[in-house]
């Protein structure tokens, strides 16, 4: 959650808007191939003419996040976003979807994120590619505390008004406001375009007769055609490759930039020598490691973390970018006797069971038993490699 800049609150059941060219498409089944103009080479070409932005929708399961959704792509059909036989059938999103869409100001990805306690790891990979978010929260929950309501636009509406076209007043004409306040709200991201190109690889997926795909969002630099790249996570030796072509939300591209949700066509790469949780990155730029110095602060009971603490040799799950692996925490003097307990703020050392792709200044979150019980920054990289 630490890369969302600002967060739109949204006590809504919410939403459409007067937008301009909404799309509805899934990225991760569409992005180079998918579509089949973009396999016969004829997807339209990706235009750069406005500031682009990340958002999403979060909050607690049937509280509205997917209907604000349906309401922002203009009558986007059910199906269009949740995908999967399972997600229609129980009523709720399981993976994070992806739209596409315009207001006058800005071009807009937003992701859908789920909200089921059994799908929260693809939420917080949906969640680590928002520049800013809109929390959806019921209006049958009432007033809810805790939150500086004075500096937060607050928009009150109703997404099934907006998607039936009636009540205009609580409907379009908020979804109208909603957006206005994200276009002022959320700030225009400035992008690492001048580091070296970073990509983390959120899903990947084979088009018959081209090859293996990897999409995600472009964390850092520019990535042209025919470059050369390195696949690295999950050993400490990377996998050197050439990018053949490069699509956006069905639109070819020149090029891919930080900030932009991306399908890279890896050239001589199978499907299971990449997967989530990897990164693509400009050649030497970063390595794979497995031992690192946290600085991290263990959630208390009421924060919805531990209720007891733990000693060394804990082994919970870590989330890092995209990937989420065991690791085994310990203390860095390695006295084995001392305790951490709900509320510390405490160095530790981590270690991954297999290497990851983190650097110095990474976020984290640590997961067990369904709940996040912790969230740090890594300080330092200990192994070496």
């Amino acid at each position: 959650m630490s890369s969302i800049s600002r967060t739109a609150n949204l006590l809504f059941r919410a939403s459409r808007a007067s937008l301009l060219r909404p799309r509805a498409v899934n990225p991760v089944q569409h992005v180079l191939g998918k579509d089949r103009l973009a396999a016969r080479g004829m997807a339209t070409a990706f235009e750069r003419s406005k500031p682009h932005v990340n958002i999403g929708t979060i909050g607690h399961v049937d509280h509205g996040k997917h209907q604000a959704s349906k309401g922002l792509a203009q009558f986007l059909e059910y199906g269009a976003i949740d995908k999967a036989p399972e997600e229609r059938k129980r009523g709720i999103t399981i993976s994070t979807a992806h739209i596409e869409f315009s207001t006058e100001d800005r071009h807009y990805a937003h992701v859908d994120c789920p909200g089921h306690a059994d799908y929260i790891k693809n939420m917080i990979t949906g969640a680590a590619n928002m520049d800013g978010a809109i929390v959806v929260v019921a209006a049958s929950d009432g007033q809810i505390y805790g939150f500086e309501g004075e500096e937060t636009p607050i928009i009150f509406g109703s997404a099934l008004c907006a998607l039936e076209d009636r009540r205009p007043d609580i409907g379009a004409e908020r979804i109208d406001e909603l957006m206005k306040a994200v276009d002022t709200w959320i700030p225009t991201p400035q992008r690492d375009l001048d580091k070296p190109f970073l990509m983390s690889v959120e899903e990947v997926f084979s088009i018959a007769g081209r090859g293996t795909v990897a999409s995600g969002r472009v964390e850092r630099g520019i990535l042209k055609k025919d470059s050369e790249v390195e696949i690295i996570g999950g050993s400490f030796d990377a996998t050197k490759t050439k990018v053949t072509d490069i699509e956006t939300f069905k639109k070819s591209c020149d090029e891919s930039r930080a900030g932009d949700n991306s399908g890279l066509l890896l050239r001589g790469i199978r499907r299971e020598d990449v997967r989530r949780g990897m990164i693509i990155a400009a050649p030497g730029s970063t390595k794979a490691h497995d031992q690192f110095l946290v600085s991290m602060y263990v959630l208390t009971e009421a924060e919805g973390g531990r209720r007891t603490g733990f000693g060394s040799n804990y082994r919970p799950q870590v989330f890092v970018r995209t990937a989420d692996e065991a690791a085994d925490l310990s203390f860095p003097d390695g006295d084995e006797s001392r305790r951490v307990m709900p509320g510390d703020n405490v160095e530790m050392v981590l270690k991954t069971h297999r290497p990851i792709a983190a650097e110095a200044g990474q976020r984290f979150n640590i997961r067990e038993g369904g709940r996040t019980v912790a969230t740090g920054l890594v300080t330092r990289v200990m192994d070496g490699k």
